[in-house]
Order: structure tokens, then C-alpha cells, then sequence
């Protein structure tokens, strides 16, 4: 709908949801692009120089979680990083195909887009994680521990729960903490060396 507006009205629009600072600042500049504001433009963090080589697996809708891609590749260093998706329906799978490259192309810009992967079974998702070091996401699909090999930092999907769960560390998504939780939450499980 909102690409709609955008080709016959002219109004731009922004999907994906910022996480950290550098995000937050291109966003803020890129609304005040838009607004034609004479706002001074916001001074943006560089990117990290690190390099890590641990897999991470981001599970969740992509307007949530292409914000927590971007700030894990641009300042933490995580430069294999997959998006899944779960997708148990074909009506699902015929939205996400359309709907991901219009967010990724928005909520992104000039970072490298990831590998999304659809899956609607167990075994397609058991497959899918057990080729990576770290989750991020749901953990419901934790199926029976089978995954307790991996570094899970638990994210409560909204849309399984419509924001309303809240987690043992009193961690809400749609809370105030962000990317300095992200950032704080894991050091000393290999989030950080």
C-alpha cells in the first residue's frame, strides 16, 4: 500500500525499524531529506572495522529484524548473517516474496542485503539453524532443545504473540533498551571477543 501511495502521490515511505545509533541517524537525516527541513543533518557513527566469522540466523519478521541485521553487520562486525522466515502458508510465501526486496530496498540502503530463507516445517527450520552459531529470534522454536547447541538471544516475535509476551529478562521488543541491550545482553557468549 505504501508503494502505492509513493507511485501515485508522490509520498515517500520507510519501512524497517532502526536499531543503534548510526540507524537511527540515517533515518532521521533521510526523514528530514524528505521533509525538505532545514534541520542540521545528524553527524553518523562510522562502521565498525571488525570482521567476525561466527554465523548468526535472524528469525522474524523482516521489518522487525533487517534493522537488528543492519546494526550487527555495520557495528558489530557480523558479516554472515541470514534472515528466516517463517512461512507455513502459500499466501505467506507469495507476500514475503513480494514484500522483502520493498523493505530491503527501503530499510537498508547501501548495506549488502542478506539471504532470506522461507521455511513452513521442522525440518526445513532444523536444517536451516543447525547451520549457524547464533540465533536470534523466537525462541518457540527452540524445538524441544533440539537447538541447544546454539547461542539463542531470544526476540518475542509480535506477530506470534502481538507484542504483548514478555521474556524472563523483562526484555519487551517493543520496548526502550534496543541495540544497547543487543550490545550488553551477551557479552561473555561470544557476542563480543
Amino acid at each position: 500500500m505504501a508503494q502505492k501511495i509513493q507511485e501515485t502521490q508522490g509520498i515517500p515511505y520507510i519501512a524497517a525499524i532502526p536499531v543503534g545509533a548510526r540507524s537511527m541517524k540515517l533515518w532521521l537525516n533521510k526523514i528530514n531529506g524528505y521533509m525538505n527541513s532545514n534541520k542540521a543533518l545528524a553527524e553518523v557513527p562510522e562502521k565498525t572495522s571488525l570482521r567476525r566469522e561466527e554465523k548468526v540466523l535472524l528469525l522474524g519478521d523482516p521489518v522487525l529484524t533487517l534493522g537488528i541485521y543492519r546494526f550487527l553487520r555495520e557495528m558489530l562486525g557480523f558479516h554472515q548473517i541470514e534472515l528466516a522466515l517463517y512461512a507455513p502458508f502459500h499466501s505467506l510465501r507469495e507476500w514475503y516474496n513480494q514484500a522483502v526486496p520493498l523493505i530491503m530496498a527501503n530499510g537498508l540502503g547501501d548495506c549488502q542485503r542478506p539471504e532470506i530463507h522461507l521455511f513452513s516445517d521442522r525440518e526445513q527450520w532444523l536444517e536451516l539453524a543447525s547451520g549457524c552459531d547464533i540465533i536470534i529470534g523466537d525462541s518457540t522454536f527452540n524445538i524441544s532443545g533440539a537447538l541447544s547447541d546454539k547461542i539463542w538471544i531470544n526476540i518475542t516475535d509480535p506477530s506470534l504473540y502481538a507484542g504483548e509476551k514478555e521474556m524472563n529478562d523483562k526484555y519487551l521488543f517493543f520496548g526502550k533498551k534496543g541495540a544497547a541491550w543487543l550490545e550488553t545482553k551477551y557479552i561473555g557468549k561470544n557476542l563480543y571477543k
